[in-house]
């Protein structure tokens, strides 16, 4: 049996959670209501379904929500800003950004990996249990 979200990363909920580790926290629990089981006989597989509905719809409202939050809390500096530097001050924030953006790459692809690697080790223990 998977853990709760809540059991697996209390810190990610808190007050200052991000946007994408919201939206992610919502995707896992429209996972979660994906997977309701229940025999097509049974007296509770029409809750079941109606109930994993309704966690779904207010699961996508709230990543719509986390994702306007999102793009809220980004204040893009205006061209006009970047007119008012001198040429050094230019050339020193490309550089800057340019750094950033490799650093960043570089951390997306490790991140990438870990991945695959976690992935590849559910699968795998995904096959054992079903055996």
């Amino acid at each position: 049996m998977p853990l709760s979200l809540f059991e697996c990363e209390p810190p990610l909920l808190g007050a200052r959670a991000r946007a994408p580790v919201l939206t992610f926290c919502l995707k896992y629990l429209l996972f979660l209501a994906s997977r309701v089981k229940a025999s097509n006989t049974s007296k509770h597989m029409q809750p079941l379904e109606q109930t994993s509905r309704q966690v779904s719809d207010a699961t996508k409202a709230l990543i719509a929500a986390a994702r306007e939050a999102g793009k809220q809390s980004q204040t893009p500096i205006s061209a006009q800003d970047y007119l008012k530097m001198s040429l050094p001050q230019a050339r020193r924030l490309e550089m800057e950004l340019q750094v950033r953006v490799i650093e960043l790459e570089a951390t997306l692809s490790r991140e990438r990996e870990r991945l695959g690697q976690v992935r590849r080790a559910n699968y795998h223990k995904s096959g054992d249990s079903q055996a």
